[in-house]
């Protein structure tokens, strides 16, 4: 029996056969992956530039930092007077920070809210000036929310005389302040008043003489 099934299957003809050879005869496409490869290596090699531009240990991004630390820094205490603020502070080149006052060294945690706010302010300005000698002129500067309800009406009057004395001495640079407070009010030669009611905006322009 097991040689009259053995002689009944080498006498059948294989049904996949003709399936076989029509797969043979179909082209298969050739796919080129020269864009595919060449786009693998760009991700990689920019994953590895992000590394040394963000990495707090890399030897580029300290040489670069320190190539402008010192000049930021400058600007740095500039604005910080400007602001009212007896602080000295001092970043190094891993953007590590100092800050001193009255010849103490202190933590940024000891700043009052206040304090914490002017410092953030004056960094701003700091970064703004170093980022336009380094990438280009930039003519607008958005500043939401300048007190966030920590700088008091002194504060408040430093930070808008710092941002008045910003545009004497840019006349090209346009500055936005975007603020919920009265103090606000009849500042500034251009002003806009945003009201929401029902789901809607409604813009106010007015202009000062």
């Amino acid at each position: 029996l097991v040689e009259k099934e053995i002689e009944n299957i080498e006498s059948s003809v294989n049904p996949h056969l003709s399936t076989l050879d029509d797969m043979l005869d179909v082209d298969i496409p050739q796919i080129d992956y020269t864009e595919i490869d060449k786009l693998k290596d760009d991700v990689e090699h920019y994953k590895f530039l992000y590394k040394l531009l963000t990495d707090k240990n890399s030897v580029l991004r300290k040489k670069i930092i320190t190539k402008n630390i010192k000049k930021l820094n400058v600007m740095l205490q500039k604005n910080l007077h400007s602001f009212g603020l007896p602080h000295k502070i001092t970043f190094e080149g891993d953007m590590s920070v100092t800050i001193h006052e009255f010849d103490h060294e202190i933590g940024y945690g000891s700043l009052s809210n206040g304090e914490k706010k002017r410092v953030n302010l004056s960094l701003l300005c700091a970064f703004r000036e170093i980022r336009c000698e380094l990438l280009g002129y930039v003519n607008i500067l958005f500043a939401d929310e300048i007190d966030a309800g920590a700088l008091c009406p002194k504060g408040m009057e430093d930070a808008l005389n710092v941002f008045t004395n910003i545009c004497k001495l840019d006349n090209k640079l346009n500055i936005y302040l975007i603020s919920h407070r009265d103090l606000m009010i009849n500042r500034f030669k251009h002003e806009i008043f945003i009201e929401k009611e029902n789901g809607f905006s409604t813009f106010t322009q007015i202009e000062h003489f």
